[in-house]
């Protein structure tokens, strides 16, 4: 399958946003503008959002589990809403808007029938996520819209159905634009404390090779967490110029989250409270403990914490 046999149509950005703009209307979809707060630390640039459309969005990733009695059973995405179906994408992939949206607007692309959201991201997911972005840009643009990918409890996942995220990036950046090379693999960009594998992708390059590279920095951040703690969680975050991988040990700590949007400086909270945790954290040594710390996993630190459970 190629791009062109996804048959998107032309006007399916500006159809996007006028449905988005009708379901907020409505009361359907949980949406209110936020005002981004910018915080540089130690040269990484945090971009908070307080969103009060994450206060009711649900959690539910006991059903990345296939043992977890029927888990296709519990996912919305196996007869959604038709009033959020934006199209289906090829025949194994739906484009829907997102119930809990930050950014406007903002999609989920999930599979057609029940995948779970542990397994990585295959060749036709990756894809399914390269047409739609390229169409949600248009033609001569590059770089507008980003994915991202929480494969796992330990990543931020809140669905067991596996998908991916989809929505604007910042007009200020993100850490992994410093990668300079489509071939070796830069896992040392200044400021980011905890490991991170990075590629940049050439103008113009296919699905497949955006697949081959993915796969590459997957195996690096799966050998990152066996050689310090184990677990398979990781969070992908592609654009049109770079895919970055992150693997993760905890979704969050004493009340303070983030998934693969966090992870690269777009943090998103549902309040104040949840705000300020961060700062009593630390802002980059709380994303250290969420990943895998670049110095090495601290002498004596507890592995498995999840998310609820108070800092040590």
């Amino acid at each position: 399958m190629t791009l062109l046999a996804l048959a998107l149509a032309d006007d399916l950005a500006s159809r996007a946003l006028s449905m988005f703009d009708a379901l907020v209307s409505q009361g359907r979809l949980h949406y209110a503008a936020t005002t981004p707060e910018t915080h540089r630390v130690n040269n990484f640039t945090f971009e908070f959002r307080i969103a009060t459309a994450l206060l009711t969005k649900p959690h539910s990733p006991s059903s990345t589990s296939s043992a977890a009695g029927r888990p296709e059973g519990r996912s919305p995405f196996l007869v959604p809403d038709p009033a959020f179906v934006v199209t289906p994408v090829g025949a194994a992939h739906v484009l829907e808007l997102n119930l809990h949206s930050v950014l406007r607007p903002s999609f989920v692309l999930h599979t057609r029938l029940f995948r779970p959201q542990t397994e990585d991201l295959g060749p036709a997911d990756v894809r399914a996520v390269r047409a739609v972005m390229a169409r949600l840009e248009g033609p001569g643009a590059r770089g507008a819209t980003m994915m991202i990918f929480n494969c796992g409890v330990a990543a931020g996942c809140s669905q067991g159905h596996k998908h991916v995220q989809i929505f604007a990036r910042p007009a200020g950046g993100l850490f992994p634009d410093a990668a300079a090379s489509a071939d070796e693999i830069e896992e040392r960009i200044d400021g980011v404390p905890f490991k991170h594998y990075v590629l940049r992708l050439p103008r113009g390059v296919s699905p497949e090779a955006v697949y081959e590279r993915l796969a590459r920095l997957v195996t690096a951040a799966r050998a990152a967490l066996a050689a310090c703690c184990g677990g398979e969680a990781l969070n992908v975050v592609l654009t049109d110029r770079w895919v970055c991988v992150i693997p993760r040990r905890r979704a969050g700590s004493g009340g303070a989250a983030a998934n693969g949007a966090g992870m690269v400086g777009m943090v998103w909270v549902k309040d104040r409270a949840e705000r300020d945790r961060w700062g009593a954290f630390g802002y980059t040594e709380h994303l250290a403990y969420l990943g895998v710390p670049i110095g090495g996993v601290p002498l004596g630190e507890v592995e498995g914490e999840v998310e609820g459970e108070g800092r040590r």
